[in-house]
């Protein structure tokens, strides 16, 4: 952000928000030079993503946002009485002090490495009366007890096991974790496990379970968020065997098309409550680098 784009926001932050008329010419006017906005950003975007955003369209209109079609890790359903043999309490307490009964178990094994294996639960938590209930644990087994690594939040299957890697070795895994507390918007984060520093635990570990602390063993991958008249969609759109992350959702105004907005018409705080467009980001895995890059950011 340049010197002057950075004083222009802080004077429209100052502004008093005293309201005036907006004419409907200058409202036309802003919307002109909202599109130049979006075709000066857009043709800077690489050829991939344009044509991605092309292709994406969502019908989801103000729904519970989990996601389309997560490439999860094939899961065994498990029955709701083994969950007392594993640690997993059969009912868990809602954020405005409701009682939420478990309702599936499932089981994933995952080897990081050949012929050692690790073995994660996924416990559910929902009822029918209200979405807002639902929880979704993810433990992992540690020695001869589970330990929970994940919980997620706001809406049914919101801590999901996934592979990003299509072939059969399943070399990205990460757990796709979700909270959503009311409002438009979903917090989402991917997380992934030091697999050096799992394979690694000592039988001092085993012996001594009160020592683990899971922060030893997660790493966070990416965050970001998804409105609920949006998707967070699962598509190898590069066609190299490796599934993207495509966050369609919604923005507001950019920082430096309000400044000009406020410079120009004298726009003030309460001209930009509207979401400005729909959007769409993209995450590409970088193996090397164990981390994801952003690809681009459409604006529609």
């Amino acid at each position: 952000m340049n010197k002057l784009v950075f004083f222009l926001t802080m004077v429209l932050a100052l502004t008093p928000c005293v309201s005036r008329a907006v004419s409907d010419q200058e409202w036309q006017d802003a919307q002109e030079i909202g599109q130049q906005w979006v075709n000066q950003h857009n043709s800077k975007l690489s050829d991939l993503v344009k044509n991605t955003a092309g292709s994406v369209y969502s019908k989801r209109k103000n729904l519970l946002v989990p996601s389309l079609r997560p490439p999860e890790l094939l899961k065994k359903a498990l029955k709701l009485e083994e969950a007392d043999s594993f640690g997993i309490p059969a009912q868990t307490i809602a954020a405005d002090g409701a009682t939420v009964d478990l309702m599936e178990l499932h089981r994933t094994l995952i080897d990081f490495t050949p012929g050692d294996g690790s073995v994660f639960i996924t416990a559910e938590y929902y009822d029918e009366l209200n979405p807002l209930h639902s929880s979704s644990d993810i433990y992992m087994k540690i020695g001869q007890k589970y330990f929970q690594f994940f919980h997620g939040q706001g809406y049914r299957k919101s801590a999901e096991i996934l592979s990003l890697d299509q072939s059969d070795n399943d070399s990205v895994v990460l757990f796709d974790i979700g909270y959503y507390g009311g409002g438009s918007q979903v917090r989402k984060t991917i997380y992934g496990l030091d697999k050096g520093a799992v394979a690694s635990i000592s039988q001092t570990l085993f012996d001594n379970p009160e020592k683990i602390r899971k922060e030893d063993y997660v790493r966070e991958k990416l965050t970001w968020t998804v409105s609920l008249a949006g998707a967070t969609i699962y598509r190898d759109i590069s066609n190299d065997g490796m599934i993207e992350i495509l966050n369609l959702s919604e923005e507001s105004y950019p920082v430096d098309l309000k400044a000009k907005l406020h410079e120009k018409y004298g726009f003030i705080n309460t001209d930009f409550v509207e979401p400005f467009r729909k959007t769409l980001t993209i995450y590409q895995w970088n193996d090397p680098k164990q981390q994801f890059d952003e690809l681009g950011e459409y604006y529609y």
